[in-house]
Order: structure tokens, then C-alpha cells, then sequence
């Protein structure tokens, strides 16, 4: 279950929660399923999933060759058992717990945001939000398996 436990000097109620890394594959219907296909990264905390909104394979953005960072990085928030990309659509891995507030959050991605303002498909893209914002939810105590490259 979630345990809950006063937190600091401010005796104010701080919650646990379960962090999940949630993945999609990418390009399947060109290159067919296989182990080295791309795959999308989102975050679920609690009961939110946190993605940066990446590049729509199908879109205008690769059609009209803007595919290399023409994108404003953003950050999209979800519910329900996957992410709004369908990132963790059979309920995403538990990689670890995290004890901070939607407030901090919320604070953290707007820095990460400024930090990382255009979306960059080979860089500043879904593995590098996903990875820093698990390390930092989980004070870099966590549990992945998967390379964030």
C-alpha cells in the first residue's frame, strides 16, 4: 500500500508514491517489432503519467523534414493505465517512490522545461526527461533496466 508520514519541521502530511516508467514502441509498422526499435519513455506518479511531447512519427512535423528539433519542448500530463502517447499501456514498471509534492513537480518540469527548451529527437528528447525526472523523483534511488539512449 501507499504509507504517508510527517514530513520536516512544517508537520505538514507527505505521501509515497509509486514511480512507473511507461514505453511505447516506435517506427513498428516500418521496421516490424524487434528488441532495438525505438521506444517512447513517459513517468507515472501516483496516478499522473508526465511525458515530453515528442514527434508524432506520422505528423507534419517529420513529413515537412522538422524532425531534428523545430519543437518547443513540452510536457504533457494523463491518467488512466497509459499515457496519453499509449506510453505504458500494460501498466508501466515500478522503478521506485517518490515522497515529492505535485507542487515540487510541477516546479521541477518548468525548470527542466526552461533548462530544455527545444525538443530534440537524438538529445533533449523523452529518454533524457524520463531518466533526470526518475532520478530526481526517487533522490536517485531507483530501479531501470532499460538504457535511456
Amino acid at each position: 500500500g501507499i504509507n504517508a508520514e510527517y514530513g520536516g519541521f512544517s508537520g505538514k502530511m507527505v505521501q509515497e508514491r509509486v514511480v512507473k516508467l511507461g514505453r511505447k514502441m516506435l517506427l513498428t509498422k516500418l521496421l516490424g517489432p524487434a528488441s532495438t526499435i525505438p521506444h517512447h519513455w513517459a513517468i507515472k506518479v501516483g496516478d499522473i503519467w508526465y511525458e515530453i511531447a515528442g514527434l508524432d512519427i506520422a505528423s507534419e512535423d517529420i513529413i515537412n523534414g522538422n524532425s531534428w528539433g523545430a519543437k518547443q519542448s513540452e510536457v504533457n500530463r494523463s491518467y488512466g493505465d497509459a499515457a496519453k502517447s499509449g506510453a505504458g499501456k500494460y501498466g508501466g514498471e515500478i522503478v521506485g517512490i517518490t515522497k515529492k509534492t505535485d507542487y515540487e513537480i510541477d516546479e521541477w518540469i518548468r525548470d527542466w522545461v526552461a533548462k530544455n527548451p527545444r525538443y530534440d529527437l537524438l538529445g533533449k528528447n523523452c529518454h533524457k526527461f524520463a531518466y533526470e525526472f526518475m532520478v530526481w523523483l526517487t533522490d536517485g534511488v531507483f530501479r531501470c533496466e532499460h538504457p535511456a539512449h
